[in-house]
């Protein structure tokens, strides 16, 4: 704590220096609302806690992106997740055809399978098609090169030509259109039976439901298609910088475009509501009269948060289904030649694995194009009993009962040569007809049960994926990232405007209160820290908890408050050591005035009290003939003279306190050399016991000091007088007479300074100076008492090296003044 700064400079200063950080609070929180986010969020948040992922969330992963799904295949898929019992589905992959939202476009890949343009037909086609353009330029330009066809007639024919491309364009889309019809139509009555399904195709987004209302059966004919109650969309937008951080459940604006994911979750609630009343927007879910509050940004998207290290949601390749479905098949192709080899002979017909798998197939069919209530149940039944009668004929005595009777034919002898090899041959096929299928149904059923594991109950988004998780989320993650959050109800809670300027404000408030009476180095050291501090404490809070408070805006606050207080900590010390160079330079040694600086008091023009021993210093040489004649000469005498008492009596801390004519005044124990004693570790403080005997107070170091002066000093040992006292004095600077000294003790050692020529002694000191000395030889003079006779006092010489020792001289006499 400085003590040059007053209570007055430091009431303004921390005034000054709030308001300054008020103002910069008010601007950051203006400017950083929203909240706008950056790269400091993206690396706090890589050390927050994984968000829990709800098991709930399966994705279906179609590749990287640009990815075009065959309406075939979303049906495939759609049929899976009804085997499956899947919950909901939403497709944010482009289906080819119009129910994708008539457009087709993006670049084709073949690396999935299922993905358009791997079929051979269409292929086909399109190799003919630009065979036949092709072969009709090359005629074209042959019959030109020979002048088959005149210059006049060129334009007549490759108008014609044009026409045949157009032609050859739109058998194309025709062959397309044709193509697909059939996929389209399975798709969307595979949708009617799920009952929950979201086609998206790029921004557009339809709800294919079961009938005319939510949930309920459709007919075969007639497939409903829900009106969306409002326009939907599922590509959220990423902040300026190109990252997306959140996901708004729906859009500001007249049309209110709702996200799917939230579109989709929304019915599970008895209420979903966005409300912008009170200090921050939130999404508030009701169900079953419990609540649940997602506060939202001032745009009204949710501060989502992506999975993490080891946690993520259940993916599924779109592969893996079709791989499913082709390994279904393969294994009722095998069940269709062993039933024609006639391995099921020994089964009753209804139990045959073929026949159950057709029965079971007709039923889906049939659900596919009238799904009344209970198509699905008794399908999913028939796949059951399909896989019971199939494990019951592969593990059961089927293969057994063939393999035994082949056994017998050939045990009996009966068969021709090649016969037995035949029968052999037949056994032996029949061994690797059943180890096959078991080998394909265990593939199947593994596949099967990895699909029921992952699948059962979720919500499947089917989409493309990023590239790396670290980059931005692909359209079909953001959706099962925000699904997570509504799901799990975690999100960052961004503080309104608010309650971060309240913050804010208290931080800088708790700074400049405690840097308010510190100095500027002080002052620059604990406000970087505290600045760092306050930043680390909302990192801190962030990463430990889900509330978010910009750290630039506390700790930009805290920076605009200790920036002001710095510089005015700092002006004050420059005018403190430039008014105490003034004041305190002429009367002590440059290494006591450094520290007298940093300690920053006595304040000038401040009276202090305390206990000194002061040294009246008579300089004899002033009264020769040359000083009485001439007055340069005397002056130029006494400011040398007073220059060297200052160049020796400064450097042992003594102070310079006044004096006129022939007499310099000098203090030890005063109130700036106790400061400066207090500061230095090298100097031992002042005992200030009266009755004590020792060399550490003021007096003895005054009587110690000038016995080695006139030991090591000629020019003082021959015309300087001094004259000591100690007591209580008062020290106190004026711009009219300088830093002085005043108090009885001030007087005597005058006195006694201008007595000690006239007892040919050095040194004159008071009793009350004897009584501290230890170890020095002094010898009683006289008395000194005042005009009226009272308070006799004696005095003593103080007897240095040279002077012989004798008796007292010059006993009884008295001085009076």
């Amino acid at each position: 704590m400085a003590g040059y700064i007053s209570g007055k400079q430091t009431f303004f200063r921390f005034l000054f220096s709030f308001g300054a950080a008020t103002g910069t609070a008010v601007f950051l929180t203006f400017l950083l609302s929203g909240p706008r986010l950056g790269s400091h969020y993206d690396f706090l948040m890589r050390y927050r806690p994984a968000p829990p992922v709800s098991r709930e969330l399966t994705l279906i992963e179609t590749g990287v992106s640009g990815d075009i799904i065959e309406p075939q295949v979303a049906a495939s898929v759609i049929i899976t997740l009804i085997e499956t019992d899947a919950s909901a589905l939403v497709i944010q992959a482009p289906v080819l055809g119009p129910a994708a939202g008539e457009s087709a476009g993006g670049t084709r890949d073949t690396a999935f399978p299922g993905i358009a343009g791997d079929g051979d037909a269409l292929l086909s086609r399109l190799d003919d098609e630009f065979a036949l353009l092709e072969g009709n330029i090359r005629n074209l330009f042959q019959a030109i090169r020979t002048g088959s066809i005149s210059p006049g007639e060129s334009e007549r024919y490759v108008g014609e030509l044009v026409d045949l491309a157009e032609r050859g364009k739109e058998r194309l889309i025709s062959a397309i259109e044709r193509r697909d019809t059939a996929g389209i139509a399975r798709m969307e009555n595979a949708s009617a039976a799920f009952g929950n399904v979201w086609e998206a195709g790029d921004l557009r987004v339809r709800v294919i439901r079961a009938g005319g209302e939510e949930g309920s059966a459709g007919t075969a004919s007639d497939p409903a298609t829900v009106p969306e109650p409002k326009p939907r969309y599922t590509s959220p937008r990423p902040d300026r910088d190109g990252v997306l951080r959140r996901i708004a459940p729906i859009l500001l604006g007249e049309a209110g475009e709702e996200h799917v994911a939230y579109a989709l979750l929304k019915n599970r609630y008895d209420t979903a509501e966005i409300g912008f009343g009170g200090y921050q927007p939130a999404l508030t879910l009701r169900k079953d009269g419990k609540e649940a509050v997602l506060p939202l940004d001032a745009r009204g998207a949710l501060l989502t948060e992506k999975p993490r290290g080891e946690i993520d949601f259940k993916r599924m390749p779109l592969g893996t289904f079709l791989e499913y479905e082709r390994l279904d098949q393969e294994l009722y192709r095998s069940l269709s030649e062993a039933e024609k080899e006639g391995f099921f002979v020994h089964l009753a017909p209804e139990a045959y694995p073929n026949f159950r798998y057709d029965y079971a197939l007709s039923l889906r069919e049939e659900l596919l194009e009238n799904p009344a209530e209970g198509g699905r149940d008794r399908w999913l039944d028939a796949r059951g009993e399909y896989f019971s009668a199939l494990e019951s004929c592969i593990y059961g005595p089927s293969e057994t009962s063939l393999v035994m009777g082949y056994e017998t034919l050939i045990a009996s002898e009966t068969l021709e040569p090649g016969g037995v090899e035949a029968v052999v041959s037949l056994r032996n096929g029949v061994i690797r007809t059943f180890k096959r299928i078991r080998e394909q149904y265990e593939t199947l059923k593994g596949l099967r049960e990895q699909l029921s594991a992952a699948l059962e109950g979720s919500v499947c988004i089917l989409g493309p994926v990023s590239s790396s998780r670290e980059g931005n989320p692909s359209d079909a993650e953001a959706s099962a990232i925000l699904a997570n959050s509504i799901l799990t109800g975690q999100a960052v809670v961004p503080l309104a405007s608010e309650y971060i300027l309240l913050w804010s404000l208290m931080a800088a408030l708790i700074t400049v209160f405690f840097l308010c009476r510190l100095g500027p180095s002080g002052t620059f050291f604990w406000g970087c820290f505290l600045i760092i501090l306050t930043g680390g404490i909302f990192s801190l809070g962030f990463i430990f908890t889900k509330y978010w408070i910009d750290p630039i805006i506390p700790a930009g606050a805290v920076a605009a408050g200790v920036f002001p207080s710095f510089l005015w900590a700092l002006y004050l010390k420059n005018a403190t050591a430039k008014t105490f160079r003034r004041v305190y330079g002429p009367i002590m040694a440059p290494a006591y005035l450094k520290q007298l600086i940093r300690a920053g008091r006595p304040a000038p023009g401040e009276t202090l009290k305390a206990r000194a021993a002061v040294a009246a210093i008579r300089c004899g040489n002033l009264l020769n003939a040359e000083c009485r004649k001439d007055p340069l000469a005397a002056e130029a005498a006494v400011a040398a003279f007073r220059e060297a008492v200052y160049r020796i009596c400064s450097k042992a801390g003594a102070v310079m306190a006044g004096g006129d004519g022939d007499t310099v005044l000098i203090a030890f124990g005063s109130p700036p050399e106790r400061i400066c004693i207090s500061r230095m570790k090298s100097e031992l403080p002042y005992e200030d016991d009266i009755k004590a005997r020792s060399s550490h107070n003021p007096a003895a170091k005054a009587v110690g000091f000038i016995l080695d002066v006139l030991s090591s000093n000629p020019e003082a040992a021959a015309s300087w007088y001094f004259g000591i006292d100690t007591g209580d004095c008062a020290f106190r600077y004026s711009s009219i007479s300088g830093y002085s000294a005043f108090g009885y003790p001030v007087i005597r050692a005058r006195i006694l300074a201008g007595l000690a020529p006239r007892y040919k002694a050095r040194i004159l000191v008071t009793g009350q100076v004897n009584e501290k000395l230890d170890g020095l030889l002094t010898r009683r003079l006289d008395v000194l008492a005042d005009k009226a006779g009272q308070g006799r006092d004696l005095f003593y010489e103080v007897l240095t090296k040279e002077k012989t020792r004798t008796p007292a001289a010059a006993t009884g006499a008295s001085v009076f003044r």
